[in-house]
């Protein structure tokens, strides 16, 4: 995800680092209402040159140019091993009931003197509907049988 904050003053650096020099003084980019006015033209033409090389390779372009803001958009895997995800402790292990020794996030925000804990595993479909049933509606261990019998409960 690339992020030019003020277009206008970073145009050239980032056709720089695109390897797109060729472009910089094109009437149809040079301000914001021409880009938006030719963005399908601009969008293929980019779309066109990120493709013609490797992420790893334009990670290392931008970063040659001061200005330009840039991540990269993980997938959900590359996250147990992401910098920020281990310096900040958003995983924490877990022995969970079905698949044993594994990895879960935990809460993203800390609050001092209250941190987040894992208690237990999220429920199973239906694995608390008895205890919700009787305690809320004050439902006998009868009717709850009754119910589950039907198929209403499972």
């Amino acid at each position: 995800m690339l992020g030019i904050l003020e277009a206008e003053r970073d145009w050239a650096s980032f056709c720089r680092a695109m390897g797109l020099d060729e472009i910089v003084d094109d009437e149809r980019f040079t301000t914001l209402s021409a880009m938006g006015r030719h963005c399908e033209e601009l969008i293929a033409l980019l779309e066109e040159r990120f493709a013609s090389a490797p992420r790893d390779e334009w990670e290392q372009r931008l970063l040659k140019e001061p200005n330009l803001i840039f991540t990269r958009v993980q997938r959900i895997g590359d996250l147990t091993s992401d910098p920020a995800v281990l310096a900040n402790d958003y995983l924490v292990s877990h022995d969970h009931r079905h698949f044993g020794p594994t990895q879960t996030l935990t809460h993203p925000v800390l609050l001092h003197g209250q941190p987040a804990t894992l208690r237990r595993d999220a429920p199973e479909l239906g694995e608390h509907s008895g205890e919700v049933l009787k305690e809320r509606l004050g439902l006998s261990d009868e009717e709850l049988a009754s119910l589950s019998a039907e198929g209403v409960i499972g």
